[in-house]
């Protein structure tokens, strides 16, 4: 003989679950949220609140006093970065003057470009690269204009 399973065993269970301790656990449950917040906010608050905020201070400041020499040399470090960087930028618009020894013993000093400027080599590099870029310049504009007046229809 085969026994089969019709379900009956689960119907019941889920009876007894949704009928009888369902109802039980949220009454217990209910009741426990009640009573531990009443315990909690009428006996425990009082005393706790003060003991914890004075916990809460002192680790604080235990904690700014371990670590206050790094945060201190943390942020001076990235004011000082910063400060060179406003230095370096004062050097490269010319709000700084700049001195330049050369080899000859000769000293230099102004701003970057003028300090730049006064140097022979640098000099005829600029001029080289300026007539070179007018030049180019010309060229392209004389072929442009030549283009332009062959595609016309006449």
């Amino acid at each position: 003989m085969e026994y089969a399973y019709l379900g009956l065993f689960k119907k019941v269970f889920e009876w007894v679950l949704s009928r009888i301790i369902d109802p039980v656990y949220r009454f217990v449950s209910n009741l426990l949220v009640t009573v531990f917040s009443w315990v909690f906010e009428e006996i425990l608050a009082p005393v706790l609140l003060p003991v914890l905020e004075e916990a809460l201070d002192f680790f604080i400041n235990l904690w700014l006093e371990i670590y206050s020499t790094q945060l201190y040399l943390l942020f001076s470090g990235v004011l000082k970065l910063i400060d060179y960087l406003e230095t370096a930028f004062d050097v490269f618009i010319g709000l700084r003057d700049v001195t330049y020894t050369q080899p000859d013993g000769t000293v230099i000093s102004g701003s970057l470009v003028e300090v730049l400027m006064q140097q022979k080599t640098i000099s005829t590099v600029f001029w080289v690269i300026t007539l070179g870029a007018l030049g180019l310049a010309l060229i392209l504009t004389i072929y442009a204009t030549a283009k332009s007046a062959f595609d016309l229809y006449f």
